[in-house]
């Protein structure tokens, strides 16, 4: 009996992680996602990241805090090893907590910058991220973001004015880019900003009243980062898209993928062995033509 309960174990653990399992999407779906994999050795937990994006299967995911950058090649052959061809895009070198874009094979990122002013010049903040995307026929502008966390110190004492700032030169950058066009754009990433907390950000990175937030806490989704004591949770990454999507995004289909409980081994050993974050993912049409 015992060995029979072990072999069923398995087995729903391998369903769990099999590709594509952990965000069901209908035919000519696709999954952009985001994920803070905290800034440990990716070595060190590659197994780890390999399976959860594997079983995410993302068209493309924004990893954020990627260190050294050069986890990210181990990464790519990690994933390789499993059958999932993605390459990889980023804007800057940094020393550590670095923005890269997995991309899966098929799918086109060209253009990649960094956001000017995203950084207020700052050497400690990330630079966003902008970059061309097609996957199948939708093409879209994606933004990745990691704003400054709230943790204050001598150099950053008022961390709601930083990210204020941060968010205005990524609202004013994308305005003077869309201007006149018909282009959609989705900002992804780690906000560091809590719904209805840091209302007064989330108007300024909504200055011109073209995004919506589609990412809010609920009973299905209810938190995005673990605190250290496993127990205490906040909500403070997002996921925004133009207003104007009307047939590619996929309605209601935000989520926080919950990796803690695919690995079934609670949310204290997840935060300390994989990330201290979740992902959050959304799905989308790709075979529309544009409006």
């Amino acid at each position: 009996m015992l060995e029979g309960m072990h072999g069923l174990l398995a087995l729903t653990l391998a369903a769990s992680l099999a590709p594509g399992s952990l965000i069901p999407r209908g035919k000519h779906e696709a999954v952009i996602a985001a994920w803070n994999i905290a800034p440990d050795p990716i070595e060190d937990k590659l197994d780890r990241l390999v399976r959860s994006i594997r079983a995410m299967d993302p068209a493309v995911i924004a990893l954020v805090e990627v260190t050294p950058l050069s986890g990210a090649d181990v990464l790519l052959k990690g994933l390789a090893k499993q059958g999932a061809s993605y390459t990889k895009s980023y804007a800057e070198k940094r020393e550590r907590q670095n923005i890269v874009l997995l991309a899966k094979k098929g799918v086109t990122v060209t253009n990649v910058r960094g956001i000017p002013g995203s950084n207020l010049g700052i050497d400690r903040l990330r630079m966003a991220y902008c970059a061309d995307v097609r996957v199948g026929k939708f093409d879209f502008i994606l933004v990745a973001v990691h704003l400054k966390s709230k943790l204050t110190d001598a150099e950053f004492p008022n961390t709601v004015a930083t990210r204020n700032r941060q968010a205005a030169a990524i609202s004013d950058y994308l305005r003077k880019r869309t201007a006149g066009k018909e282009k959609d754009v989705l900002i992804v990433g780690d906000y560091n900003m809590v719904p209805g907390e840091d209302d007064v950000t989330f108007r300024t990175l909504n200055v011109y009243g073209e995004l919506r937030f589609i990412a809010q806490p609920s009973q299905t989704n209810p938190f995005t980062f673990i605190f250290k004591d496993g127990k205490r949770t906040s909500f403070i990454d997002n996921f925004a898209i133009s207003r104007r999507f009307t047939t590619e995004w996929v309605p209601n289909s935000f989520v926080v993928p919950r990796l803690d409980k695919m690995f079934g081994e609670g949310m204290l050993w997840y935060r300390d062995l994989v990330s201290d974050h979740l992902p959050v993912a959304a799905r989308f049409r790709t075979d529309r033509d544009d409006d």
